[in-house]
């Protein structure tokens, strides 16, 4: 009784590193973002947020600049971007019903 109460509904899935990807630069598309706002935004805890922007950061798809106070400012360039434009087309290919008539 109880088991099923407590289990993740059969739609939820646990996200890959790819949507996690798309989230954090759709989010620093909209306007440069602090850490904790992309912590907040993306629901990651601080660590694995700093490992993602780490990694986009050294890839070239997010620009990094302090702000007078100190903190750094994340946003997107021009080839993120691009990235993320290539990315969302490929998740929503992945999330689009294939038609059964068309693998002819």
């Amino acid at each position: 009784m109880f088991s099923t109460f407590l289990s993740p509904a059969p739609d939820v899935m646990k996200r890959d590193s790819v949507r996690i990807i798309s989230e954090i630069l759709r989010l620093v598309l909209r306007e440069p973002a602090t850490i904790t706002r992309i912590v907040y935004g993306t629901n990651l805890n601080h660590q694995a947020a700093e490992n993602y922007l780490a990694t986009l950061s050294r890839r070239g798809l997010i620009g990094v600049t302090v702000s007078v106070g100190g903190r750094s400012i994340y946003s997107i360039t021009k080839r993120g971007s691009d990235v993320l434009l290539d990315l969302e087309n490929v998740l929503y290919k992945l999330s689009t019903e294939r038609n059964p008539s068309s693998d002819t």
